[in-house]
């Protein structure tokens, strides 16, 4: 998990994103705010503890730097498309979104879910590709439009920190630098 956050560093550092850390509140940005705190309502009707107890410490310290990491990993993905020149946007943002979906899915499956995050998907929780990734989708979209609309990377860290400690505390994610699952 250090590794992986040390690679957002890299590359928050490297694209100098670190500079373009303004906040934009706007009715938009405040938009995407309410539009991923509801996603994350559904999404976090999948999740369960199994009864381990919440800790706020590794929850806080997750969501913190998961929240700024793993933000600079996905943009630099998504960036990594608009670098193309003489090519309508639309090509370049699409082509961006493509390659941030698979490199998402490709951390989630090789990383989080096998090495990282312990069980917390519910027994009886629905088809993830019907309850959850259609909510992940939706954020997504918010977050990349609001990158392109206004160029706001920290509101974007903001959210992502409030996602990822909303589901940190639903799972009663444990600290992975001390603790079993």
């Amino acid at each position: 998990m250090i590794a992986y956050w040390a690679i957002g560093l890299l590359i928050a550092f490297t694209k100098n994103y670190t500079t373009k850390l303004a906040i934009q509140i706007t009715p938009y940005s405040v938009f995407v705010l309410g539009v991923s705190l509801l996603c994350q309502y559904f999404l976090s009707q999948r999740y369960t503890g199994f009864g381990r107890k919440r800790n706020w410490i590794p929850i806080i310290i997750f969501g913190t730097f998961n929240g700024f990491c793993e933000t600079m990993i996905f943009l630099g993905v998504y960036d990594i498309a608009r670098q193309i020149q003489d090519v309508h946007k639309i090509v370049t943002v699409t082509l961006g979104f493509t390659l941030f979906s698979i490199y998402s899915a490709l951390a989630h499956e090789h990383f989080w879910l096998p090495h990282a995050l312990p069980p917390h998907v519910k027994p009886d929780a629905p088809p993830f590709t019907n309850t959850g990734l259609p909510y992940l989708i939706i954020m997504s979209i918010g977050w990349f439009s609001l990158y392109e609309i206004q160029g706001d990377i920290l509101s974007i860290c903001i959210i992502h920190f409030l996602i990822d400690v909303w589901a940190a505390s639903v799972m009663s994610l444990p600290s992975p630098f001390w603790a079993k699952y």
